[in-house]
């Protein structure tokens, strides 16, 4: 689907199927697999900067794509959007701020 280092030039929300999601530095973190409902490549996006990591189908995948500035348009003018894309971004804060807590 991409390939780290690439711009990140879109947005993927997941709607059916798995997406692989791995980094060659070997984050601790990687791979992880991403399903229907889970949002790809949004925080890289909304950066602009290139995708941190390379996503890759593992079978028929189906994804709702957004351009990065499409992005941007939408929530500018669909505040609930924006609320869900911060309340998304916070979810995986704590996450990973619960995972860091835990490591040694």
């Amino acid at each position: 689907m991409f390939t780290e280092g690439e711009p990140a030039s879109v947005v993927f929300t997941i709607l059916s199927g798995r997406v692989r999601v791995q980094s060659r530095a070997g984050a601790s973190d990687l791979p992880e697999v991403l399903e229907a409902g889970d949002p790809l490549g949004d925080v890289a996006a909304f950066e602009g900067g290139p995708y941190p990591a390379s996503g890759t189908a593992l079978e028929r995948t189906e994804c709702l794509v957004i351009p990065r500035a499409e992005l941007f348009r939408l929530l500018e003018h669909h505040p609930t959007l924006a609320r869900g894309f911060v309340h998304g971004l916070t979810q995986r804060i704590v996450q990973l701020t619960k995972e860091l807590r835990r490591k040694p």
